[in-house]
């Protein structure tokens, strides 16, 4: 995004390879004839940097047991700290929740699982947001009016709990 946080799986419209070039490199496992991903979806990120497991370059050729990625997809990219680069070779992006700086081949790591899981955050579209949200404007706006002050601020901040504990609710895995 225009801020350097990754929050879409793709940001393109038209054909699916077009859209998201690492179903290229998926074919064969991911099933692209199923639900996919639109422009308005989300990435579901599984936790903070670090939370999907890592091997270095060096132990995976040197030592590491053939079993570690028996079955498994392997991404290969730059994961070191930014302090080490120069600005043209960062490849470090902000995630949108906790604005930890992420590297983009553990970006590219998620995004495969989110497809092969399908497990990204799927939105609506921004037409029926924009109608729900217009409409409990209208309705929360009619009732708080009913009220005198007090009770209306009462009224008022319960929802704002209730939106609060139903977005975490939504976003809490």
């Amino acid at each position: 995004d225009f801020d350097n946080v990754v929050r879409h799986i793709s940001e393109y419209a038209g054909p699916l390879k077009d859209r998201i070039p690492l179903v290229y490199a998926l074919e064969g496992i991911f099933d692209a004839k199923h639900e996919v991903p639109t422009s308005n979806d989300l990435i579901h990120y599984y936790g903070p940097p670090g939370s999907l497991s890592m091997v270095s370059y060096v132990d995976a050729v040197r030592s590491a047991p053939a079993e570690l990625f028996k079955g498994k997809v392997v991404f290969l990219g730059k994961h070191l700290p930014t302090s080490y680069l120069r600005s043209e070779e960062k490849d470090t992006f902000t995630m949108p929740v906790r604005s930890m700086a992420i590297n983009g081949v553990e970006i590219h790591a998620t995004v495969a699982g989110n497809l092969l899981e399908k497990s990204w955050i799927r939105r609506l579209p921004p037409e029926v947001e924009l109608v729900l949200l217009t409409i409990s404007v209208f309705v929360l706006s009619y009732i708080l009016l009913s009220f005198r002050i007090v009770r209306a601020g009462i009224i008022l901040l319960g929802a704002q709990a209730a939106w609060c504990c139903i977005a975490y609710l939504c976003f809490r895995d």
